[in-house]
């Protein structure tokens, strides 16, 4: 029953999302794409692309605003007309309205929300097809954020619900709020290999043979490692739960039977996925909306995007056991032996550079209601 209502909740402030500004619902990251000229075209079904009107590549994006009192670019005016193409040109680092420091906040913030989801904190909205609710939510978010950075054209407010009161949509914005501010890093680390802490020396303990591994993370990133055990061997956790997945500092034990089990050649893979944001983009255009009954004109929004990039990281640890016959092998090297992963898996390796520092923006829910509060009308003269 309580699952419901928090659904029903949801759902109502997705309708309110619907009637009012959000970013388009047909999203798919881009990784790197170059481009020389820019232009955005919008279409009167809201799907948004980057146009390269060099190679003519067209790329859906997903887009946001940063300022909230002008007009979202597929807007139709009050005759009903759609504007069929309104043109951005890719703004300069010395065009930008955010400053180093501030863009690092919002690729947070875009990251851990819609679509990129990198924290899976919209996992369960996205299961109920509550997309809608959950793009529109990381809008206002951006919002709340870019008017505290005193970014121009946002004099209102951009309502959000706190957790308390819907712990769905509130319990989102404020999961994301937190990982914006957080140290948690979003720097891609320096190598694809993944360090394993242990000897890999299974040795005869009550009848069972065993070895405690720990896998170290990469500075500033705590993600979950998928293992790869070989036949004979399984792994388990300090409860003696087995286990096929673990967190990195968490030690765990490797175990087998006998010493007959571990076979010769056999290595612990260990397996994990790092997502990140690369590019920052803000999209600036001087085309104006024409409204269909006064005739007066309004600018657009200024629009911005992330893209993302993944890399595959990968350790291995061979595994042997301690022979009865040698007192002197005690298997254990103090349990500082680091196993990384092969050279060979270095090809993926990522360059690390300096992450700039995050701003924290405490008071981003300063402008929150009671309840639902639906997202004012970015297209407000539609």
């Amino acid at each position: 029953m309580k699952k419901t209502i928090m659904r029903m909740a949801a759902m109502l402030f997705a309708v309110a999302l619907l009637v009012g500004a959000m970013p388009v619902t047909n999203y798919a990251a881009v990784s790197n794409v170059t481009y020389k000229v820019e232009e955005i075209f919008a279409t009167p079904q809201q799907k948004v692309y980057v146009v390269n009107q060099v190679t003519g590549e067209k790329t859906e994006k997903a887009l946001y605003c940063i300022q909230h009192d002008n007009i979202w670019p597929t807007a139709t005016n009050k005759e009903g007309a759609a504007n069929k193409a309104t043109t951005y040109t890719l703004a300069d680092k010395d065009e930008y309205l955010l400053t180093d420091e501030q863009i690092e906040v919002i690729k947070k913030i875009l990251f851990a929300g819609y679509p990129y989801n990198g924290k899976g904190y919209a996992n369960e909205l996205v299961s109920w097809g509550m997309d809608d609710a959950a793009a529109g939510a990381t809008q206002a978010i951006v919002w709340n954020y870019v008017k505290s950075c005193g970014v121009p054209a946002n004099t209102k407010d951009a309502g959000l619900p706190t957790s308390e009161e819907d712990p769905i949509i509130g319990g989102l914005t404020e999961a994301i709020v937190a990982y914006a501010n957080s140290d948690e890093s979003i720097t891609p680390p320096s190598s694809s290999n993944i360090t394993i802490k242990g000897t890999g020396v299974l040795a005869e303990n009550d009848g069972v043979w065993e070895t405690e591994v720990t896998i170290v993370n990469p500075a500033g990133w705590n993600p979950t490692y998928n293992l790869k055990l070989p036949e004979g061997v399984k792994a388990v956790d300090v409860q003696g739960n087995e286990i096929t997945s673990v967190s990195g500092g968490v030690a765990f034990k490797l175990v087998a039977q006998d010493a007959e089990s571990v076979k010769a050649g056999s290595v612990l893979k260990v397996e994990t996925e790092l997502t990140y944001p690369t590019n920052f983009q803000q999209y600036n255009t001087t085309d104006m909306y024409k409204d269909g009954f006064s005739g007066n004109t309004y600018p657009y929004q200024t629009m911005i995007t992330l893209d993302i990039e993944t890399v595959d990281m990968n350790g291995s640890l061979a595994l042997t056991t301690k022979s009865a016959d040698d007192p002197d092998d005690d298997g254990d090297d103090d349990g500082n032996k680091d196993n990384k992963g092969d050279d060979d898996d270095d090809k993926g390796a990522v360059n690390t550079s300096d992450n700039s520092p995050i701003v924290p923006f405490a008071g981003l829910f300063a402008a929150s209601v009671a309840g639902i509060v639906a997202v004012v009308r970015a297209r407000r003269r539609a």
